[in-house]
């Protein structure tokens, strides 16, 4: 096996490795990557084919995955906020290895593009300005996108009391003004709020009755 080329510009480096019968493979790597592997092996300028063994196939073929990872990651993540799972999830969808999609999910949290309780707050108060949701829909929602029970918790917490009445009071003011007397109607309305993951007493706290 031998490292037939090399190009480096100052975003990839491009990295070739063949079996010397005429078969070859493309890899691409971050500089920092190639740089450290680079450093490791003892490889410099590519004037001629290199002997290389299979370990070092293996790590440029994994540090190329990963330098995939990261890069489809931060694409993903620009588009719109995501837990570590589903950032994890979507990863391995587009071919990563699991290992990779972890490895890039770790780094992109270490760089600050992947903060799991700051996307969680900005989804939360999302859903409650756009969708006028409560705390148990919100909850579960994010749950369900993958963020862990402490970032939820964080997000959550970050909203206060008068945002949360204010969010349901225009609930209430749009769809049930007046609100209903009839006994089976306000079974609807109560069961309608709840949907939206408000409790019988938050509306009650409007409401200021039964």
């Amino acid at each position: 096996m031998f490292l037939l080329g090399l190009v480096i510009s100052d975003s990839d480096v491009f990295v070739t490795i063949g079996n010397g019968e005429g078969d070859s493979e493309e890899f691409v790597l971050s500089p920092n990557r190639w740089k450290k592997l680079a450093s490791a092996y003892r490889i410099g300028d590519v004037e001629e084919p290199v002997p290389v063994d299979a370990r070092f196939y293996d790590e440029v073929s994994h540090a190329a995955g990963a330098t995939r990872a990261v890069r489809d990651g931060a694409k993903l993540l620009s588009a719109g906020p995501k837990s570590r799972r589903e950032l994890i999830h979507k990863l391995c969808d587009r071919g990563a290895s699991r290992e990779c999609a972890e490895e890039a999910a770790d780094f992109l949290t270490r760089k600050g593009y992947l903060n799991e309780a700051g996307q969680a707050e900005a989804l939360a108060r999302s859903l409650l300005r756009r969708n006028r949701y409560g705390k148990l829909r919100i909850r579960a929602y994010l749950g369900s996108h993958g963020y862990t029970a402490a970032a939820v918790n964080t997000a959550l917490g970050e909203i206060s009391p008068p945002e949360w009445r204010e969010a349901l009071g225009e609930v209430i003011r749009r769809k049930y003004t007046p609100w209903p007397t009839e006994p089976n109607e306000r079974r609807k309305a109560y069961a309608a709020l709840a949907r939206l993951g408000y409790t019988t007493e938050e509306v009650r706290s409007i409401i200021g009755r039964d």
